[in-house]
């Protein structure tokens, strides 16, 4: 566009204006921003990122039962099915609209099997769950990025510029898990080696029995990191991926939003949980009924001995073995929806906590665990950007 100024002409560029968007008039409001998190974990690099999740985990399993001892072979393919059995049943429930059933298996069956794996095999267990939580933490801290920057600022970040994040803060991302973990750990070992000393030796039980409160103390503390754990642990690693903080801040964080607003934060946990079911379902239902059909068009020409054999997997259970990759769409979509969910739900507790808007997360060039500029000369810049 062209401008008289004194007898001179100026040209000033006025940028062109693409139609307005849905996420672009919701932007900043809570359930329309809830409610994005199945279309936003249905993202090909999302996807892709739970997909390395689902594969790393599978991978550690295989070689943790392969190098288990007499005791502790084949921990690690039990444990994950005792996990898909409790998931089951929580669908199960679900479709039934059994609430009851459904925390039950969420709770005492799907988080129960890793409880019991730490408490059947202490050392073994552990190990496993240390392994399991390095490709976790640091492809979950990924995936949470991509979701946190999207979020505030509708930005498409692929999933190569999520691991580069995520590899640069790999060890607040563990340990931002591995903190809490620890020191229930601690806790729980300090219970046993006190009673067992106590009661152990000759002539000091009544001594166990008089300070048994420090016991019970302690039991409380457990209990408190325990249940602030299984509820907030889905906010430590979005709160790394959107703070650049450190991982004492992030568990700080983390245990600060479950006590401060309980009632909200689990609203927004049910909200989050019911889509996330309906989500699941619709695209469980897609993948069997495309591998139903595959099967039918592609025998439909074959005998009916060949067809059977089609049905039954074969040859060799090559075709099962294809059809189960397709599964493990299903299973990468349930990892990207924990992450995905998990970010939106910190950055709208973070909001009702401190009053921090959701758009409002760390970038380059700003000071890591706060919104401050790195410089006094790129603070001078945002204020001319601001004009």
């Amino acid at each position: 566009m062209s401008e008289g100024n004194g007898g001179r002409r100026t040209t000033r560029f006025v940028p062109r204006v693409g139609a307005v968007t849905i996420a672009e008039l919701t932007a900043g409001l809570v359930w329309p921003t809830l409610l994005r998190s199945a279309s936003m974990a249905m993202q090909p690099p999302r996807l892709l990122l739970g997909l390395l999740i689902v594969l790393s985990i599978g991978t550690i399993n295989l070689i943790f039962d392969a190098m288990g001892g007499a005791g502790d072979a084949g921990i690690a393919h039990q444990t994950m099915r005792q996990l898909g059995d409790g998931l089951q049943r929580f669908v199960a429930s679900g479709r039934q609209a059994d609430i009851a059933g459904a925390a039950y298996a969420l709770v005492y069956e799907a988080a129960g099997s890793i409880a019991r794996l730490t408490q059947n095999h202490p050392v073994a267990g552990a190990t496993l769950l240390l392994a399991w939580s390095l490709p976790w933490s640091v492809f979950g801290g990924a995936l949470c990025r991509t979701v946190a920057v999207d979020v505030a600022g509708d930005l498409n970040m692929t999933a190569r510029e999520g691991l580069g994040f995520a590899i640069w803060r790999y060890r607040t991302f563990w340990l931002a898990m591995l903190i809490p973990a620890a020191l229930m750990a601690a806790i729980a070992v300090l219970l046993m080696g006190f009673g067992w000393l106590l009661h152990g030796l000759p002539g000091i039980r009544w001594v166990g029995a008089l300070i048994y409160f420090i016991f019970l103390v302690g039991g409380l503390l457990l209990m408190f990191l325990l249940v602030g754990f299984g509820v907030g642990q889905a906010l430590l690693t979005p709160a790394v991926a959107a703070e650049a903080t450190d991982s004492i801040d992030a568990v700080q964080r983390a245990y600060a939003y479950v006590l401060n607003r309980p009632g909200r934060l689990l609203l927004y946990m049910l909200v989050l949980i019911v889509q996330g079911l309906i989500a699941f379902l619709i695209l469980d239902w897609l993948v069997e009924s495309a591998i139903a059909a595959t099967r039918d068009w592609v025998g439909m020409l074959m005998s009916k001995e060949a067809h059977d054999a089609l049905k039954a997997g074969g040859p060799g259970g090559i075709i099962a073995w294809w059809e189960s990759v397709a599964k493990l769409l299903v299973s990468a979509f349930v990892v990207s929806f924990y992450f995905t969910g998990s970010t939106i739900l910190y950055l709208l507790v973070r909001r009702v906590n401190d009053e921090q808007d959701i758009r409002e997360i760390w970038m380059p060039g700003m000071i890591e665990g706060t919104l401050a500029p790195r410089t006094p000369a790129a603070a001078a810049g945002r204020e001319d950007d601001d004009e």
